[in-house]
């Protein structure tokens, strides 16, 4: 994607992920709406596709939950739930914006689409979004699952804690107002985190208390306060964390 950017020519770019979709004429749409506003970027709503459907999912939705049509000249500290689109494939980006804020993915790391869409928001002083569907996210279930499906693996949970903790020293750096906090931690809470507790049972039990373990780090960093924003299950699993009861996790 770094390469990507040094050889784009066009005064606008975006990403696309091999085996997803953008749907047809959405490129024009979001062009027309960027010059419009000479936005830095625009977003857009985007939507999981299976083998024979395409449904919401609770990311877009969340973040596009205010916005009825289009929104111009978008704060990010006024609209703290675009925290939850953090992805990068379903923008289109101005090359200058990117290139004079130095604004790159960082090598070698995996989810590294969040610290960029995290810096980006931060930067963006011209923001524009739009509800209509431009991307189509391809869900697999077979045993060549992108990335962001094979939650099961201790490596990908291993990556999801290192991108917590490099979107947290973000916040610190950026001075995130207390809004935006409260949203990226329970984020964490209730996606990111809970991700890994829902299928706990699926992991190497050499793996369960190191996994308690790393959580309970990034619990330490959050007000407890928010957990009460969590529904029922969700709070008598992060209790089960707590106890390090390994047994009823499972």
């Amino acid at each position: 994607r770094n390469l990507g950017i040094e050889l784009a020519k066009g005064e606008y770019l975006m990403f696309l992920d091999s085996d997803d979709i953008i749907l047809s004429d959405r490129c024009e749409k979001l062009y027309g709406l960027a010059k419009k506003n000479d936005s830095d970027f625009v977003g857009s709503f985007g939507k999981r596709l299976t083998r024979y459907n395409f449904y919401g999912s609770l990311i877009y939705n969340n973040a596009y939950k205010n916005i009825e049509d289009q929104k111009e000249n978008v704060i990010f500290e006024e609209m703290p739930e675009l925290i939850w689109d953090t992805f990068c494939t379903n923008k289109l980006y101005k090359k200058s914006f990117l290139d004079e804020n130095d604004i790159r993915f960082i090598p070698k790391m995996k989810y590294e689409d969040i610290p960029f869409a995290l810096e980006a928001y931060c930067l963006g002083n011209n923001v524009s979004l739009t509800k209509d569907t431009s991307y189509l996210w391809r869900i697999r279930q077979d045993s060549n699952s992108s990335l962001t499906q094979q939650h099961q693996r201790y490596e990908n949970f291993e990556d999801r804690i290192k991108m917590i903790r490099l979107c947290y020293d973000i916040a610190q750096k950026r001075n995130f107002n207390d809004m935006v906090k409260k949203e990226l931690f329970f984020r964490w809470i209730d996606y990111d985190l809970i991700l890994y507790l829902k299928i706990f049972y699926q992991f190497s039990e050499k793996d369960h208390l190191k996994i308690i373990e790393e959580i309970i780090k990034i619990l330490d960093l959050i007000p407890m306060e928010l957990m009460k924003g969590l529904n029922s299950t969700k709070k008598i699993m992060y209790k089960m964390v707590f106890e390090k009861d390994i047994e009823n996790l499972c």
